[in-house]
């Protein structure tokens, strides 16, 4: 069966305006009666009937003329729907309420809040300025919104269609002004009765459903927005709503995952404007939809909509979700699986699997094991198979830092459980953002994803949480989760942010229970795997020679093996296999030239943008999603900017064609009703081209140290060019004035350094010396009293007090904002490689002066660290490793901590910072601090890194050091470290395994420059060429036991 209705929206009537509202309403009658009879017609009017809700004239003259009008054209009020919008609010009512609504809707974040809440706003605000409205709407329309309460009302139009009108307006301030003249704006502040229409979709089942309202979502308050995209995308099939006056006169459709969205333009509010109409068609028996358009006419007259279709027909249609269209191919799921469980997670398994739409479902074997893969045990880590996990669930934390490929790891075991048992059971994999940390909305949304999967509650075998941060709200939904399923097995999937996550795991109640996993990065096998993969229909790819530059070009990057970061490697290798990237930038920038160029779905009618076209609007989109700390958007909000750049620009550009490109490719993805970025990492190099050439945009991520919390702009910044001497310099003295104010608040010494006088082989004098130092740098600095008492009493053992007044106090200080302020800076240098020599020197020197300012923090913290093993704090956490003895005194501990520090901050900090072109600017960095703490960090970089001349640095190093330097010593136990585990070649090895056996020869022979026979023998001597051992001390049998005792330890930090 068919039906139509008749779309109406902001006719914003008043009497008496003959020449304007008078003219285009008579002419709007005469339009619609003109037109064929449609099948089961009726009218809606989603919002806004009058221009004045106070004034009752207005409503009384639009219930005597346009409302009559309507009668005799054929649209008697059984046949009329109707919905309120702000217009429709009565200002002398809300007026003297006003400061009082203000302030009771402010105070209201979520959804439990405002529902339990509506009936008491009801009474105190919102029934008295919608009272001429509800008068006027019981006598204009039957199906109306405000019948039996201000939230809404659900109908039921017989054969299967149910309509739900709801009041989105129920918290407008009706265009009221504040105490200073300024318009009180409603966007972002609305919010709905939700539980009356969850109330109405549970009770009913329409196989069609129609939702009437007036604001678009982006115009409610942020809870309401996310929950009514979630009610739109999985219950109704047509969505029909008004409001937005400018730049909206084009009548917007916009259909995802089978919802079609209709905003309609103004139907007036000046003759001279873009007015319009439409007739919306459903055919409930074939799925069809058809959107026929009317616009007003500079003659005064309502005509075929054809600007507003794009067509000559002035009409669209819409064919039922899964046949062959266009714009249907990019706004439905392009997985349609059968319905059933498998055929279900199958399909969500391939949508997430396919990176490029040339290349799908690429899918390799990873490997979890029980360390970091950055462990120096890791050759005795105990792996594990995700295929085990999926027989043998449990529950467990896996870990890896972002894009890792945890959400397909999540998707895989979902399926292959379903998939290897026989009971029918399944589990339910949800995004940990998008659920209400309440006990209701938890049961509910795994409920419904129970019923989207096809099996019931009693079936669950699993829950796996993806997007797991740790933060307050993610526990609070994990122990509702545990509290009302407690007996199935939670998989956490949490990416590692540097800054902001042990301290979240440890504040975790019931973290014991969880087995930590990581996820590891591919090995050179897994590479050739999906080089294989990959190259299959590719006959001029040879797999060896694809495998070895795809290894060699991440490394040659700096970026982790990564499945994306490989897909965008063998993306480049099909076109220009000899030719590498030189950075992360433009390896980017020439993946998207290729996708673009080989972008073969553009339509007969539309032609193909210039990508330049596209890169600068994209920028223009994206700089709005940052100033608006948003990063979901709609496709008509992306038309909207992308339109509003090229007027500006004086550019004519198909936002059709290029917003199917970002689709089909996957740069874009849909996030329920709104779509996003796959991966920030497109958000942000968009948004670099765009500070590179909008200098206003520039200043504002420098501006506040905005670029701090997203150190990949910057990268990608200074990467465009690799000569962004203004990025340098305004980094280089953030940095230096953070530095700096970090020493005033804290007092601490800029000199401050235990190490200085450390030596490779302490004496008990020597430690005790270490300890007093560090005592007195405690007493010196400024840190809370508090914190200095319990540092001082050793036998103090609550710690979470202490680690609150460390939170207050870092978070105060600053060092969050600088770390991460650092970690852009750092990136930027090593992208840096044409900007002047002295500019990239004195960046480089804050850069290592932030580190020090950590290993000084860390200095301080040891005693606390020796004694619970831990410490957090807002931001930053650090925790000791399995390598650090339990059992061991805290004095022996703090010894061991307090040896590797430095080693930790390099290992932390080291991937931002480096590039193989860095070699000469660290080489120069060395010549000028000679003796220095930092030259120490730069060798510590040099030797795990190892830039081109990194040999002749550490040579140099050793022999101008004193034989028990402990510096020296440290040296000795990275080369050594590096030498038995690190993947490189046969030449690199012997260099490593030379130079550890010079620095140990250098200790125990007192020789300057030992020579080739003496570190000959002193390698054979220390047992080089064994298997793999932690510690670089040469084991005579005397020193044996205590050198034993003295292992390298490790606090790890996340």
């Amino acid at each position: 069966m068919k039906y139509t209705f008749l779309h109406i929206s902001d006719l914003h009537y008043q009497p008496d305006w003959h020449e304007e509202i008078g003219l285009v309403s008579n002419e709007f009658i005469k339009d619609i009666t003109a037109q064929k009879k449609f099948e089961n017609l009726y009218l809606v009017f989603s919002g806004d009937l009058v221009r004045e809700g106070a004034n009752s004239e207005h409503y009384s003259t639009f219930k005597e003329n346009f409302a009559t009008a309507l009668d005799s054209a054929g649209y008697p009020r059984d046949r009329r729907i109707c919905s309120p919008g702000n217009h429709d609010i009565s200002q002398a009512a809300l007026e003297p309420l006003l400061l009082m609504q203000k302030g009771a809707i402010s105070e209201i974040k979520d959804e439990e809040t405002f529902n339990n809440q509506l009936s008491q706003l009801s009474d105190l605000f919102f029934s008295q300025k919608f009272e001429n409205y509800v008068s006027c709407e019981a006598k204009f329309a039957k199906y109306t919104c405000c019948h039996s309460g201000l939230g809404g009302a659900g109908w039921d139009l017989k054969n299967g269609i149910g309509l739900y009108c709801l009041n989105t307006a129920l918290c407008s301030f009706g265009g009221l002004k504040d105490s200073q003249g300024k318009l009180i704006s409603d966007k972002e502040h609305l919010h709905i009765d939700t539980r009356s229409l969850y109330k109405w979709l549970q009770e009913n089942d329409f196989t069609t459903r129609i939702l009437v309202m007036h604001h678009p979502v982006e115009w409610l308050a942020g809870w309401a927005r996310l929950e009514l995209e979630k009610i739109m995308f999985n219950n109704f099939q047509l969505i029909l709503s008004g409001h937005k006056h400018s730049d909206s006169a084009v009548f917007s459709t916009q259909g995802f995952g089978g919802v079609l969205n209709c905003s309609a333009p103004p139907l007036f509010n000046k003759k001279s404007g873009d007015l319009g109409y439409a007739f919306v068609s459903v055919d409930a028996d074939s799925g069809e939809y058809e959107v026929a358009y009317r616009q007003w006419a500079p003659k005064h007259r309502f005509v075929k909509g054809t600007s507003l279709a794009g067509n000559d027909e002035g009409r669209i249609v819409f064919p039922a979700i899964g046949k062959d269209n266009f714009i249907e191919e990019l706004i439905t799921p392009r997985y349609n699986p059968e319905k059933g469980t498998l055929p279900l997670l199958q399909a969500e398994f391939d949508e997430a699997t396919t990176c490029y739409s040339s290349k799908k479902k690429i899918w390799i074997d990873r490997d979890l094991s029980d360390m970091p893969e950055t462990s120096k045990k890791r050759k005795n880590a105990v792996m594990t198979k995700p295929s085990d996990l999926c027989i043998n669930l449990r529950s467990c934390i896996i870990r890896a830092p972002k894009q890792f490929g945890l959400t397909c790891l999540g998707r895989f075991i979902a399926l292959e459980h379903h998939r290897q048992t026989d009971t029918g059971t399944a589990i339910a994999m949800v995004d940990t953002t998008v659920v209400s940390p309440h006990r209701r909305d938890v049961v509910r949304l795994l409920e419904g994803r129970c019923r989207e999967i096809d099996i019931s509650r009693s079936s669950l075998a699993g829950i796996i949480l993806d997007n797991w941060h740790g933060d307050k709200k993610a526990c609070r939904v994990l122990q509702e989760i545990k509290k009302e399923f407690p007996d199935i097995p939670v998989i956490l999937l949490k990416s590692s942010d540097d800054c902001a996550d042990i301290a979240n795991t440890l504040e975790m109640e019931d973290a014991e229970e969880f087995e930590t996993l990581y996820l590891w990065a591919l090995t050179r096998t897994r590479i050739r795997e999906m080089v294989t993969a990959y190259a299959q229909d590719l006959d001029s790819l040879d797999d060896d020679l694809v495998t070895k530059k795809v290894t060699e070009d991440i490394d040659a990057l700096n970026i982790h093996r990564t499945p994306l970061n490989c897909l965008l490697i063998l993306k480049l290798a099909e076109q220009a296999f000899d030719d590498s990237p030189v950075n992360r930038t433009e390896m980017i920038g020439r993946v998207l030239y290729l996708l673009f160029y080989q972008y073969d779905k553009i339509p007969r009618y539309a032609t193909r943008p210039d990508l330049k076209d596209c890169e600068y609007a994209l920028g223009y989109v994206c700089e709005w999603l940052i100033r608006s700390a948003i990063t979901s958007f709609t496709k008509q909000e992306f038309y909207d900017k992308v339109q509003e750049y090229c007027k500006d620009q004086i550019l004519d550009l198909d936002c059709e064609v290029l917003f199917a490109f970002l689709v089909t490719e996957n740069i874009f993805i849909r996030k329920g009703l709104l779509f996003g970025f796959r991966f920030s990492y497109w958000r942000y190099f968009f948004a670099a081209h765009r500070m590179h050439h909008n200098l206003d945009f520039a200043k504002y991520i420098f501006t506040d140290h905005r670029y701090s919390v997203i150190p990949e702009i910057i990268e990608f910044y200074t990467g465009i060019d690799r000569r962004r001497s203004d990025a340098v310099e305004h980094l280089t003295m953030d940095l230096k004035r953070m530095n700096s104010e970090f020493l005033e608040r804290t007092g601490i010494d800029e000199e401050f350094n235990p190490f200085q006088h450390a030596l490779w082989t302490p004496s008990a004098e020597s430690l005790e010396g270490m300890k007093q130092l560090v005592d007195a740098s405690v007493a010196e600095s400024t840190l809370p009293t508090t914190v200095k008492d319990r540092i001082a009493d050793k036998s103090y053992d609550r710690a979470k007090p202490y680690h609150q007044e460390i939170a207050k106090f870092i978070n105060e200080s600053t060092l969050i904002q600088m770390v991460q302020a650092m970690k852009g800076a750092a990136r930027a240098l090593r992208n840096s490689d044409h900007v002047s020599p002295e500019s990239k020197m004195k960046l480089l020197e804050e850069v290592l002066a932030c580190w020090t300012r950590v290993c000084q923090i860390l200095v301080i913290l040891s005693p606390i660290l020796a004694k619970h093993s831990k410490a957090i704090f807002e931001g930053m956490g650090f925790i000791l490793d399995d390598d650090f003895d339990s059992d061991e005194s805290p004095e022996r501990r703090w010894d061991a901590i307090m040896t590797v520090i430095a080693e930790n901050v390099v290992d932390w900090f080291q991937e931002d910072i480096f590039s193989k072109k860095m070699g000469a600017l660290f080489g120069r960095h060395i010549e000028k601090n000679q003796g220095g703490f930092s030259e120490f960090l730069i060798l510590l970089v040099m030797t795990k890194q190892r830039p081109p001349g990194w040999e002749k640095e550490v040579e140099g190093f050793i022999v101008k050091t004193k034989k028990n330097s402990f510096y020296l010593s440290r040296i000795q136990v990275s080369l050594q470290s590096e030498y038995k585990i690190s993947f490189s070649n046969e030449q690199i090895r012997q260099q490593l395994r030379r130079l550890a056996a010079m620095s140990a020869a250098k200790h125990f022979y007192g020789s300057e420059s030992p020579n080739k026979k003496l570190v000959e023998k002193t390698a054979k001597a220390i047992d080089l060429d064994s298997g793999p051992r932690i510690g670089g001390e040469f084991l005579d049998r005397k020193k044996r036991k205590e050198k034993r005792d003295r292992r390298k330890r490790k606090p790890k930090k996340h």
